[in-house]
């Protein structure tokens, strides 16, 4: 679909850095206005202060995903699972 597209970082040669292209940026808007929409259906019950402790615990668990992978990818730094077993 050719939605992202690489780019050049001047000061890091090694690095390779990515983008939304043209074609991804109009892809992802699309996406959230659906994304929206799905939201408030689901989300449209819910009371500000459910709401409110949805968002916290969300937070958390996405904060224990992402310290998680960090841990486990320097255990494993070609992304395999065979550490995990």
């Amino acid at each position: 679909r050719r939605w992202i597209e690489n780019v050049i970082d001047p000061n890091n040669r090694r690095r390779r850095p990515v983008q939304l292209s043209a074609a991804g940026l109009d892809a992802y808007r699309a996406m959230i206005r659906d994304v929206g929409i799905v939201a408030d259906h689901l989300l449209g019950n819910l009371s500000a202060a459910e709401r409110a402790a949805l968002r916290r615990i969300s937070i958390k668990v996405i904060k224990r995903m992402e310290d998680w992978a960090v841990e486990h990818m320097a255990a494993d730094p070609t992304g395999g699972t065979a550490h995990l077993r």
